[in-house]
């Protein structure tokens, strides 16, 4: 699918519309790129748009974060372990499996920053 083939409205607003469902699940799994600036980014968006961002990495598709500074320390721990070492996140099952990595993803949003930061996907 395209994005010419998905029904997308001008605009979304959070009091009447489904954002997730009806934008950013449909985008994402349809995108190559995904750039965000993010005042309050937290690892648990990603176990939300786990769907879509298992679409992005079906794409091969890559993600860019610029994020505000304010990380759990979970989240830099997870950071600093994927930059550091990767292997701890390379796992070729998972990479065979894209439904068991969203399963993952879905389960655990440190391992979902953690793998993608390993795999080149951020």
């Amino acid at each position: 699918m395209s994005f010419k083939n998905l029904y997308l409205k001008r605009s979304y607003s959070s009091d009447s519309d489904d954002i997730l469902n009806e934008f950013y699940l449909p985008v994402l799994e349809n995108s190559i790129s995904y750039s965000r600036l993010s005042g309050f980014f937290t690892s648990e968006s990603l176990s939300l748009a786990a769907r879509g961002i298992i679409g992005l990495i079906k794409n091969n598709g890559k993600m860019k974060l610029i994020v505000s500074p304010k990380l759990s320390y979970d989240d830099l721990i997870t950071i600093n372990n994927a930059l550091q070492n990767p292997e701890k996140f390379l796992n070729d099952t998972l990479s065979k499996d894209l439904k068991l990595l969203e399963d993952e993803f879905l389960r655990d949003h440190l391992f979902a920053l953690g793998w993608m930061i390993a795999n080149k996907k951020t």
